[in-house]
């Protein structure tokens, strides 16, 4: 059986999220967990969501787990999410993330790409900005020994 999510880090601070298909509730909370990890950090970082598969609706649970993560960690999220990018070839998805993130944006900015390549060049555009603004006095943000990249499949 195939894994619901990868979650890639060994390009840090970019964090890809491959998603597979729905996840079951044990890896929803693994991906949670993972996300806290990100954020353990406490250094600046982009996501990258390559979503694949077919997805049917996200389960209610995992909705109000992630809106519920989201509300608690909103203030590390401004610190440290630099962006959020989503790579959808469906106009359909598209439309869904851009809707819901005109009433909701996440933190850090967003932007939804057809193609792989132009997400990654401006997840490292947001980096860089990031990086620009903390060197121009703006809030520092506390470093910590790195953490060695990771590949998690759940």
């Amino acid at each position: 059986m195939s894994t619901g999510c990868e979650f890639i880090d060994d390009d840090w601070p970019l964090v890809r999220v491959n998603y597979r298909r729905l996840m079951t509730d044990e890896e929803f909370d693994r991906y949670l967990a993972l996300h806290d990890s990100v954020l353990a950090r406490r250094e600046p970082f982009v996501m990258l969501h390559i979503p694949g598969g077919d997805f049917g609706t996200v389960p209610r649970r995992h909705r109000y787990l992630l809106v519920d993560w989201l509300r608690r960690n909103e203030s590390e999220l401004r610190k440290y999410l630099a962006g959020s990018a989503f790579v959808v070839e469906s106009v359909i998805h598209r439309m869904t993330i851009s809707f819901v993130f005109s009433l909701s944006p996440p933190p850090g900015g967003y932007k939804v790409f057809t193609e792989l390549s132009e997400a990654e060049a401006w997840c490292r555009e947001r980096l860089s900005q990031r990086h620009r603004l903390l060197a121009g006095g703006a809030s520092p943000v506390p470093t910590v020994d790195p953490v060695p990249p990771r590949v998690w499949k759940f």
